[in-house]
């Protein structure tokens, strides 16, 4: 591969350079051997590995976002070879689809022409700006040796992290604050598990797939009202002031790290495991100083967060699980965010409620996988339990039901979010991409401000190009993309220095 290197003079330009480099250091290191990581001393004494007991067996696996390098060597060895031995694997988006990414940028973006200091109150955008001038000064002190080596400066990081910010909407501001914090920083620019996982399927030349559109993940969190969302971003960013200030403890209590070290003791703690799958802290959790009128608001964010991101969302794709179980059977390997699996109304819940016999997978217990062998993926999946004991007749008729109530509840929904949309002139896309098989363009030409966001993305999740499935054109893009980085780094240089 021709990796383009800028001059030194450049110096965000030589970051976004050195990012393609990484791609070759990181090739170096083994993806299944033993990583570096720092906690590698701890076992695990839980799995997030789930068997659906069907013939053959299909599996549920529980990720987080953070840098694979730093739990893979915690995955049980078992649950490494229900992913080796399974045909098709599924996510929750396709991240090296470049058409996922765009639509992401999109839902993030205010209206044309509209700037984030038009829409929240200037105490708030000067207070934001003043934090963000903060983050920049540190997080040279915050990056690793591994990020470094990786060829990712602290320029850099900030530059993509923060780029475009100011034409955010403000419930993206705040997701961006709560990610601007040292453990996170220190997670950057590494693939996070789910990408590696991606990764590894199609290297084996598995089938991949996608459980989730883009919009079913964007637009629950463009739905608060302007009140909720002044008040959510208030709060964010006091907490994130006290932190700064040394009034609150060095270690949040849903940091990073505390995150890693739960997912390696396997340790389920539904509520903690929400945090990640949402990557939105509990606001409720900081009302110490909060009038009794905000104190009640953020309970009622809370409440619209986990309804709309984790009981919604697991009731479609529960639906659409046991669709492909029942109606294209094969061994499935589904890989979503731990958080989905736990607690009350879990996909595991709904899956069992449509007769699956779903059972949890010590980390020392041994599969069998003869199946790979010998088994022909054409036979219809015959569940064991309840289910099957039924007529067949009772079986189509409570199986329909089931998902039919979920796509019709998922069609009014869509349906209603369009029309709000469109009366409110979002800036969000409704796309048609939908995994690796969908159209290469996106439905929209990309703008300066969508590539922008894009790179941010790009940086959170750990992707480069060489990640992404249909990214032909973008092997020409690396300089533009620096030098649109750099512009609005030197752009807001004067006024982020506070």
């Amino acid at each position: 591969m021709r990796v383009s290197v800028p001059g030194p003079q450049a110096v965000v330009g030589w970051g976004g350079a050195r990012l393609w480099l990484m791609v070759l250091i990181g090739s170096l290191r083994p993806p299944w051997g033993a990583s570096s990581s720092p906690e590698s001393d701890s076992l695990p004494s839980s799995s997030f590995l789930w068997q659906i007991q069907a013939t053959p067996p299909s599996y549920f696996f529980g990720t987080i976002h953070v840098p694979y390098t730093r739990v893979w060597d915690a995955v049980p060895s078992n649950a490494k070879q229900a992913f080796k031995y399974s045909n098709q694997i599924y996510f929750e988006l396709d991240l090296t689809h470049h058409g996922t990414l765009t639509a992401l940028s999109y839902c993030q973006l205010l209206p044309p022409n509209q700037h984030l200091s038009q829409v929240i109150p200037s105490e708030l955008f000067l207070r934001l700006k003043h934090h963000l001038a903060y983050v920049r000064r540190s997080i040279q002190h915050w990056i690793t040796p591994d990020q470094i080596d990786r060829g990712l400066t602290a320029d850099y990081i900030y530059a993509t992290m923060t780029s475009n910010w100011e034409r955010k909407q403000p419930v993206w501001v705040m997701m961006m604050l709560n990610s601007l914090t040292k453990s996170d920083i220190a997670s950057r620019g590494i693939p996070v598990l789910d990408l590696f996982l991606q990764n590894q399927a199609e290297k084996k030349g598995k089938k991949i797939g996608a459980i989730e559109k883009v919009q079913e993940q964007c637009q629950p969190l463009n739905q608060l009202s302007h009140a909720q969302v002044i008040i959510a971003l208030n709060q964010t960013l006091t907490a994130q002031e006290k932190h700064r200030l040394g009034l609150t403890s060095t270690e949040e209590e849903y940091s990073t790290d505390n995150l890693i070290r739960q997912y390696r003791r396997g340790d389920f703690q539904p509520d903690f495991f929400n945090r990640d799958t949402f990557q939105i802290p509990k606001l409720s959790g900081r009302q110490d100083l909060m009038s009794l009128h905000d104190q009640k608001t953020v309970q009622e964010i809370d409440r619209f967060f986990h309804d709309e991101l984790i009981l919604k969302r697991n009731k479609r794709m529960a639906a659409r699980v046991i669709d492909l179980l029942m109606n294209q059977p094969n061994s499935y390997f589904f890989a979503f965010g731990a958080g989905h699996f736990l607690g009350n109304d879990s996909i595991l819940s709904f899956v069992k409620s449509a007769g699956f016999h779903v059972k949890r997978i010590d980390p020392d217990q041994t599969l069998d996988f003869s199946y790979a062998f010998s088994a022909s993926p054409n036979a219809k999946n015959k569940v064991q339990g309840t289910f099957d004991d039924l007529p067949e007749h009772e079986k189509k008729r409570a199986l329909l039901k089931f998902i039919q109530y979920h796509q019709q509840q998922e069609r009014e929904n869509d349906t209603r979010r369009f029309g709000e949309m469109m009366g409110s002139e979002s800036p969000i896309t409704p796309n048609p991409l939908e995994g690796p098989e969908a159209e290469e363009e996106a439905p929209t030409p990309i703008g300066i401000d969508e590539k922008a966001i894009e790179e941010s993305l790009k940086i959170w999740y750990g992707i480069n190009e060489r990640s992404l499935a249909h990214s032909g054109k973008d092997k020409a893009l690396p300089m533009m993309i620096s030098v649109i980085l750099g512009v609005m780094v030197l752009a807001s240089g004067s006024s982020d220095k506070l």
